[in-house]
């Protein structure tokens, strides 16, 4: 498979609870793809199209 690049500029920040929610760390918009220490957040639609081209060490999880 072809390397992947996708380039972010989130204009809000993210930081992890302790019980897995996010809270942003700036007043601002939220972008689809928000890209943080350790995350990778996306809205259903994007997450469901990577999903269906099966890119190798990737997983994905529901966060409710």
């Amino acid at each position: 498979m072809v390397p992947l690049y996708v380039k972010v500029k989130n204009e809000v920040g993210l930081f992890e609870l302790n019980d897995g929610r996010f809270q942003p760390t700036q007043k601002g918009a939220l972008s689809r793809f928000m890209v943080g220490f350790k995350y990778i957040l996306v809205e259903n639609d994007i997450a469901q199209y990577l999903q269906s081209l099966d890119i190798e060490r990737v997983t994905f999880k529901l966060k409710q």
